[in-house]
């Protein structure tokens, strides 16, 4: 038998991510939703506001679109901390 490596529990990695990769994980929240009604959507929200560790949504696409917001605001974040964003008019359709 071989061994795999295994990532540790408590483990907190650092990566790079580029706006390319960014802009993916964005159109995967959109894709994961596409379907979902405003009722179902709701539903959501309040699961979501009421969220402890160790349990769990009712819908699987629930987790998913939890997952990957987790993941892109973290990306946010970090985009602004390292001066990596910059204001722009919403109404601006420029491409940057």
């Amino acid at each position: 038998m071989s061994n795999i490596k295994v990532i540790k529990k408590d483990a907190i990695i650092d990566i790079k991510i580029g706006t390319g990769f960014l802009q993916k994980l964005q159109k995967l929240m959109i894709h994961i939703i596409a379907d979902v009604t405003p009722e179902q959507l709701a539903e959501y929200k309040k699961e979501a506001e009421n969220f402890k560790q160790d349990s769990e949504f009712s819908e699987d696409w629930m987790e998913h679109l939890t997952t990957i917001s987790v993941l892109v605001k973290e990306i946010e974040q970090q985009a602004e901390t390292q001066g990596y964003t910059y204001d722009r008019d919403e109404s601006s359709i420029e491409e940057n």
